[in-house]
């Protein structure tokens, strides 16, 4: 996920993710019979881990303020990664149908458990993956994040 969060599809070497992995490059493409499937695979587990992020192990409710504060973790750690491969499946969306039903689903169901969490009205779930967005465009771009990231 970082090879293919930090160069996308078509720049991550798949030299350089088998080794990341400790595998050989030929065992690679015994698990995944192609880069392709490599990086939707890719892409489906890092909508599982930042949801896993989202709900923070939390078997009950969230505050919009909670989950808002474990978006901006995960952009100012190691699972930045994952939220850049989010934004090169949307890119991707353009053209590529099989990348924008993921990207779509992905997000929807991102955006249905931040509902399920805070219980917040649409607009405001909205609202947070509307900034959540931005905060990941400014952090690929080398931007700060804004002051208390406020909504």
């Amino acid at each position: 996920m970082t090879a293919f969060g930090r160069f996308g599809e078509d720049g991550a070497s798949t030299m350089a993710i088998s080794q990341d992995a400790g595998i050989s490059q030929s065992y690679l493409f015994r698990l995944f019979p192609s880069k392709r499937a490599l990086f939707l695979a890719a892409v489906e587990r890092a909508f599982d881990e930042t949801e896993a992020a989202l709900r923070g192990g939390a078997s009950g409710s969230s505050t919009l303020d909670e989950l808002r504060q474990r978006y901006a973790e995960l952009l100012s750690g190691t699972g930045r990664d994952l939220l850049y491969l989010q934004l090169h499946v949307y890119a991707r969306s353009l053209e590529d149908p099989e990348c924008q039903e993921i990207g779509r689903r992905g997000f929807l169901r991102l955006s249905r458990a931040v509902a399920e969490l805070t219980q917040a009205p649409a607009g405001q779930v909205l609202n947070l993956f509307a900034h959540a967005t931005l905060w990941s465009v400014l952090a690929v771009l080398g931007l700060p994040l804004p002051p208390g990231r406020e909504t």
